[in-house]
């Protein structure tokens, strides 16, 4: 059994990946040669992260999800609007974004604390925003091949172009590194958003990126 076409995934620890697989409904921990170690099933999985407690929290277009270190379920929190792509932080909160184009915060408990509309977008199963904290969030856009930076108050910070922008992830430094799902590149944008330097990908698609 293999990885067949993931919709996320990010590092677990140094040998260890967690995939997400929309079209199979499942998360799985793969080791770097590609060998399944533990699988969950889950309905059309979005994106999921190891947090720094070893739980494992999962994104699903109609729930967000964490699981123990044996794998079960230990909170599920039901949303009324579909999931873009989403994440939670140490203390337990949550930002996401809707498919319709809304920024939500979650409190621990799941209760919703802010929602601001930023605007509809086209969205691909796959989509790897960044979040932060304090409320603001880089996310890429599709449709418009941009990549755009808001605030805590989902005001417009900056906004770049990138063809067809499908991650975006923090590197140390506050830059940013983008993949484009059709250009077969990575760009590296510094913390403003202007582009620093261009990577080829020739060994296929890059979907996200990840650092150990």
């Amino acid at each position: 059994e293999t990885v067949r076409n993931p919709s996320h995934a990010s590092m677990s620890r140094r040998d260890r990946v967690i995939v997400s697989e929309w079209n199979t409904n499942r998360v799985m921990e793969v080791d770097l040669k590609g060998k399944i170690h533990a699988t969950i099933n889950v309905t059309q999985p979005l994106c999921a992260y190891r947090l720094r407690n070893g739980n494992l929290f999962v994104a699903g277009r109609s729930g967000l999800f964490v699981y123990g270190r044996d794998n079960k379920q230990v909170q599920a929190i039901p949303r009324p609007t579909q999931v873009a792509t989403a994440c939670m932080f140490d203390d337990g909160t949550i930002s996401l974004i809707t498919t319709n184009g809304v920024f939500v915060r979650l409190d621990k408990d799941g209760k919703e604390k802010s929602s601001t509309n930023i605007g509809g977008f086209f969205t691909l199963y796959g989509l790897k925003a960044h979040f932060n904290a304090d409320g603001s969030f880089v996310v890429p856009d599709y449709q418009k091949s941009t990549v755009k930076a808001y605030d805590a108050t989902g005001k417009l910070k900056w906004e770049t172009s990138v063809v067809r922008p499908s991650s975006v992830t923090q590197i140390p430094g506050g830059g940013y590194m983008v993949t484009q799902r059709l250009g077969n590149q990575i760009v590296e944008l510094d913390k403003d958003g202007k582009a620093v330097k261009t990577k080829n990908v020739t060994e296929g698609r890059p979907l996200f990126y990840d650092r150990r």
